[in-house]
């Protein structure tokens, strides 16, 4: 062959290589644009997961009232039956935190969304209250493993913003709490309808995201913690040491728990506050109102990349306030001022705790979320309990001074955790520089 023929092939050659490259590198930015979609898609079904969640959340703090007086409980008794799904959940957390970080959780997700959809139906079609518990147990142990799930597997589509996905997560999750007992008070008070509708609402909504988030399949999905290097099996040991044996975890742990008690007291016996002084039209709206104004400060509180130190024991502090001033003047319309003034200072508590205590441990930010989830749910369960039983001795109005004392201990252990996060933190770096330094020695 000539040389012009070779250099003619020659140049076909690389013409040729070039497209094939650059067909490529389209099908590569192709894959990686969908990818990016796919992640969205599936933060998006995410935050939906934890709107119904939240529906059911606050629809069940309006109908609690109902499933009292239908099975004839006292105030203690239902705290009791309220409890069910908190010590569910408890057991639950304690053994995901084992493996969390070593499995798919967006099949735990589906398969959470698969028990929790059971439980609602159990609920919604409950023939007494011995089904009606045994729902709540298959609720509250789904419902557990797909919240647990649904935290780590969104914060793993972008580690740096843990803030935001656990606030917005909150923020759905609230308005989803703020819009079911506005529906219930509609759906029980002027149609006349069972509070087992609640549950039925409940299941054909989950089971609409749980089938569409089957259809969506993230990077994410894929995200299971590598095998590490020898090399680099001391320096990951300097971040997976036992989360229960520090100070940090063990005070986020009861800081979360003191919250969930005061956010519990209010939510749980609003409605009971409100009917005991004759205004049962306000009943139902002081949660929304609750919950509805926790939303905007959510968002806000999503966004926050500093000063989550401050955010946190101010809000513990005039959310406190709130409630000693509804057990001080219980006046009907003014009582929804301080439902109002709570809403806005504890909205960014929860999410905030949580996500500083799943950056104390970032290399075991599920079992992280799931332990200090533990705590979450005890504060649900004591503040119930404790509430019903001081309602019944000494009236739902002096109840909520109780209430105010939980704000108080959260800001001590609130304070006290973040200075025991950040001393853990900063020997974390000291020691990963001092293996660092040994390795190139």
């Amino acid at each position: 062959m000539s040389r012009s023929g070779f250099a003619i092939n020659e140049l076909l050659g690389r013409d040729l290589s070039f497209r094939g490259n650059r067909g490529i590198f389209k099908k590569g930015k192709e894959n990686k644009d969908m990818l990016t979609k796919s992640n969205r898609i599936f933060v998006i079904l995410g935050y939906l997961i934890s709107l119904v969640t939240g529906l059911q959340t606050g629809g069940y703090q309006y109908i609690i009232i109902s499933m009292r007086d239908e099975f004839a409980l006292t105030n203690a008794g239902m705290a009791l039956l309220g409890s069910v799904q908190s010590i569910v959940g408890l057991c639950m957390s304690f053994i995901f935190s084992r493996f969390i970080d070593r499995v798919d959780k967006r099949k735990l997700i589906f398969i959470g969304g698969g028990i929790y959809i059971v439980g609602s139906i159990c609920n919604g079609f409950s023939n007494g209250p011995t089904m009606t518990i045994a729902a709540l147990v298959i609720a509250g142990l789904g419902g557990n493993v797909m919240s647990s799930s649904l935290y780590p597997a969104l914060i793993s589509t972008d580690p740096q913003h843990s803030s935001k996905y656990t606030n917005m997560l909150q923020l759905f999750y609230g308005t989803g709490a703020m819009t079911a007992p506005m529906i219930m008070s509609v759906l029980i008070g002027d149609m006349q309808l069972n509070w087992r509708w609640h549950y039925r609402i409940i299941t054909a909504a989950m089971l609409a995201m749980i089938v569409l988030s089957a259809l969506v399949r993230p990077e994410t999905s894929m995200r299971l913690i590598p095998k590490s290097a020898p090399g680099e099996k001391a320096q990951r040991q300097v971040n997976t040491e036992k989360i229960y044996k520090t100070a940090a975890f063990w005070l986020f742990f009861f800081s979360i728990g003191f919250y969930m008690s005061m956010e519990t007291g209010l939510m749980n016996y609003a409605r009971l506050y409100f009917e005991t002084m004759g205004d049962s039209r306000s009943a139902g709206l002081a949660i929304s109102v609750a919950w509805g104004l926790m939303l905007p400060t959510r968002f806000i509180a999503s966004r926050l990349r500093r000063n989550k130190d401050k955010v946190v024991c101010i809000c513990f502090t005039l959310a406190g306030v709130a409630m000693l001033l509804m057990a001080m003047f219980r006046i009907p319309v003014v009582s929804l001022i301080w439902c109002a003034i709570f809403g806005v200072f504890a909205g960014p508590c929860w999410p905030t705790i949580l996500s500083m205590g799943m950056d104390t441990f970032p290399k075991q930010s599920g079992r992280a979320h799931s332990l200090i989830g533990i705590g979450s749910g005890l504060g649900a369960m004591f503040g119930n309990v404790a509430m019903g039983k001081v309602v019944d001795t000494t009236g739902v109005g002096n109840a909520f001074y109780l209430v105010a004392s939980f704000a108080v201990a959260g800001v001590v252990t609130g304070f006290f955790a973040i200075k025991a996060s950040r001393k853990k933190l900063q020997a974390d770096k000291e020691a990963e520089l001092q293996i660092e330094s040994q390795q190139k020695a």
